[in-house]
């Protein structure tokens, strides 16, 4: 309810969550989308842990040498060593002080089977993209030492998080207005209910890495890295609420793991310039 939201200030409906502090925990959170890296900064930020970030399998294998981390989180599709690769390189490296962490696979592809088939390769579980801040405390919570997990467990009121007016005024009309091209209370949703996160993701997404690199594979015609390309824009395109270009990525994304090149070839370039009008359109908003 957009009228709702833009009252006065952002509303956080009232629910009972278990809230824990985390201070001597240390994450891992590999994912070559920087987007998706600030998104899960943020939704860890309440429990205090420390983050480390790895924006590729080769990232992630020095930085998992060097250091021993109570919770790793890999992203499955990513260009070069994919998510699978890398964890099983990191259990056969040596040294190895993460042996035994748990790893955590971030998928967009998590269709039936999909718990079995992670499990049975020795990851400890998963979560789908784009991430939800509930899933994500409730996994942290099963497989974060005990010993160093504060529980409380509150309630939270429904309230108002205020701001000054001027800023509360910029930002309400900036939302109203992307409201017409996004479904923002999905985004917001993503965004553990916080409007300014919202926003700042939102300039993440228009930056113009991710539309170069699906461009460049096709034109070199290598489908698997445009795979790779197209399966983050469904990911991140979901998470800021543009559902239908998701699905469209999804499509491109199912055609290219098919190596059905008719189908890419006739829907790349319309899907391509929807991209970038939606990239032009936020742009102008937020600026």
């Amino acid at each position: 309810n957009l009228g709702l939201l833009l009252e006065s200030g952002i509303r956080k409906p009232a629910r009972k969550v278990e809230w824990f502090r985390a201070p001597q925990v240390s994450v891992l959170i590999v994912d070559d989308v920087k987007m998706n890296l600030k998104v899960m900064s943020a939704l860890l930020d309440a429990s205090e842990m420390h983050a480390d970030f790895a924006l590729s399998g080769q990232e992630c294998l020095k930085l998992a040498a060097q250091k021993k981390y109570d919770l790793i989180f890999m992203d499955h599709i990513m260009p070069g060593m994919d998510g699978e690769e890398t964890f099983r390189r990191m259990r056969v490296m040596n040294p190895n002080p993460n042996r035994d962490t748990p790893v955590i696979m971030l998928t967009a592809n998590a269709m039936m089977g999909a718990k079995e088939e992670y499990m049975g390769a020795g990851f400890s579980g998963y979560i789908s993209k784009p991430v939800r801040e509930e899933e994500l405390r409730d996994i942290c919570m099963q497989y974060l030492p005990d010993e160093k997990i504060q529980r409380t467990e509150v309630r939270s009121e429904d309230s108002v998080i205020q701001t000054d007016s001027q800023v509360q005024n910029t930002q309400d009309a900036k939302l109203e207005k992307l409201s017409e091209i996004l479904d923002i209370k999905t985004g917001i949703a993503y965004c553990a209910d916080d409007a300014q996160l919202y926003l700042e993701i939102l300039s993440e997404y228009v930056l113009p890495e991710r539309m170069q690199q699906i461009d460049e594979a096709y034109e070199k015609q290598n489908w698997n890295n445009y795979r790779v390309g197209v399966h983050s824009l469904k990911s991140t395109s979901k998470t800021i609420g543009a559902i239908k270009l998701s699905e469209m990525a999804l499509s491109l994304e199912t055609a290219a793991k098919q190596q059905n090149v008719e189908y890419i070839k006739e829907h790349h370039a319309m899907t391509m310039q929807i991209y970038e009008n939606l990239k032009s359109n936020i742009r102008q908003i937020l600026s």
